[in-house]
């Protein structure tokens, strides 16, 4: 009983700021009621914090202020926002942010000039199979199959079977024309992808903060902006021409490995080179404080030239409240260019 007592007398304890912040980019900083992204909001506990006592995401949900007086109060004659219909509608909302997100991801190649110019096709075909997609749904499947590039079942045959030159003697991989259609098939199979998984763009949360409670290894991510590239092999012809390709900005690291042998263009081995802007797809595979940066160590598995830049919510930041005290989420993590390290 005098366990009990105490228990009920403690202040409660502020919600841990790597859940906060995870709270309010799932829902885009925004209430799950109204979705009006101009309101000031508050982290609500679902099951109050006195029965609860539970500072659990799935006890959590972002609200206005408006609709956060409305969960605390009780009509007789209107629906009351009950503990299921905030669930509900939290769940309905965060599942539109990612179905946003998805077509935001798949238009940002819809540009003139935008270009692939690598697939990791090690992985993508890891994904294909992961994510039951049929690679015989592709439009450029059976002009793949017909020259040779794949077989029946939409894997690709060993460079050997469809290609004259043998790869001691090649810079890249698709050094002719036919090899357009190969690309195209690998396009369309990364698209198919983009649609089925959740790529968390980085840009949004340039901040090692909102990183750390974010996002963590196995997550896919977008990250767009000026890339560093540097070989480290001796190789210029053949496979395994590996580099590291890498962006630093505001003591936060991104970095990779990749065959530049596996470029689908002999521009792209110049676009892969030195430094240039990029927008590159990647599997989180670490994440670790080295030095002055956090580093993301990734496997890549796809990087374009010219894609779009999407517009990335900055003002989500600006109207932030958490049980009712102001918060420090403003991080201007947008500019994300500003601060790049050139080496």
């Amino acid at each position: 009983m005098e366990s009990i007592e105490l228990i009920l007398s403690e202040s409660r304890p502020p919600i841990p700021e790597i859940v906060a912040r995870k709270i309010l980019f799932e829902s885009k900083y925004t209430c799950c009621i109204c979705r009006d992204s101009s309101k000031s909001i508050i982290i609500h506990h679902i099951v109050p914090w006195e029965e609860s006592r539970s500072h659990a995401e799935e006890n959590l949900v972002v609200l206005c202020l408006e609709h956060h007086d409305k969960a605390h109060s009780k009509h007789e004659l209107s629906l009351n926002l009950t503990t299921e219909r905030i669930r509900d509608a939290k769940q309905k909302w965060i599942q539109t942010i990612k179905e946003k997100d998805v077509e935001t991801i798949l238009n940002i190649h819809n540009t003139d000039g935008a270009f692939y110019d690598y697939f990791n096709m090690g992985r993508v075909y890891e994904l294909v199979d992961n994510l039951k997609i049929n690679p015989t749904e592709s439009k450029y499947y059976r002009y793949a199959l017909q020259h040779g590039f794949i077989n029946a079942e939409g894997l690709v045959l060993p460079l050997e079977n469809w290609s004259k030159t043998r790869i001691e003697e090649k810079d890249y991989w698709l050094d002719f024309f036919e090899g357009t259609y190969l690309y195209h098939y690998l396009k369309t199979l990364f698209l198919m992808i983009i649609n089925k998984k959740h790529f968390i763009r980085l840009n949004r949360i340039w901040n090692r903060k909102a990183i750390t409670s974010v996002i963590k290894p196995g997550d896919f991510i977008l990250i767009q902006g000026v890339f560093y590239f540097r070989s480290k092999t001796n190789k210029v012809k053949g496979n395994q021409q590996i580099k590291l390709g890498y962006r630093k900005a505001k003591g936060i690291k991104v970095e990779f490995e990749f065959d530049v042998f596996y470029c689908n263009s002999d521009s792209s081995r110049s676009h892969l080179s030195g430094r240039s802007v990029k927008t590159v797809y990647c599997l989180v595979r670490s994440i670790k404080i080295d030095g002055e940066f956090l580093v993301l160590t990734c496997s890549a598995l796809a990087l374009g030239t010219g894609f779009n830049r999407p517009d990335y919510f900055s003002t989500y930041y600006s109207h932030c409240y958490v049980e009712d005290d102001e918060c420090d989420y403003d991080d201007n993590c947008f500019d994300d260019e500003s601060e790049d390290e050139i080496v």
